[in-house]
């Protein structure tokens, strides 16, 4: 009897797909990573609409004396305005702000403009669902930052 070498008796690997390999993915998640094929809506694209002077008077006095807006004094703005509520977080207003500041300034940017105010109020009216109007009524609402502090 010849002897061929040891006979090994194991378990052979299944075909496993790697999960980088996205091309049998079904569903939503087919397309995910893909800006291309990502359709845009209508959150993507707004066009900004027009403030009256008030709203800029509004958005200097949140400013501390700079030219522009730092995410701090946008959700200071928000809360004292009376934008924040049940449809409309702070989280909400800190995901705009990020939004606006890094279409217009690139990624990294932290200051807003009152360009960038002005498509930022109208961004806040489409999460919230609401006209512009019910926007501009609470800005003009407004009298500017509020201080909160305890009393010795």
């Amino acid at each position: 009897s010849s002897c061929a070498g040891p006979v090994l008796q194991g378990t052979s690997a299944d075909n496993v797909r790697f999960h980088d390999d996205k091309s049998s993915y079904t569903g939503a998640h087919r397309d995910v990573g893909s800006p291309s094929s990502r359709p845009r809506t209508a959150a993507t694209e707004v066009e900004a609409h027009a403030f009256g002077s008030g709203a800029e008077d509004l958005f200097q006095s949140f400013c501390g004396g700079a030219r522009d807006l730092d995410g701090k004094g946008w959700a200071k703005l928000c809360k004292d305005a009376g934008l924040t509520g049940p449809r409309f977080s702070a989280a909400d207003a800190d995901v705009i702000f990020t939004t606006v500041v890094a279409k217009v300034a690139g990624r990294g940017a932290g200051r807003m403009t009152y360009p960038m105010f002005e498509e930022a109020l109208t961004r806040v009216a489409l999460k919230k669902g609401v006209e512009i109007g019910e926007i501009e009524d609470a800005i003009a609402g407004c009298s500017g930052p509020t201080k909160n502090a305890t009393q010795a």
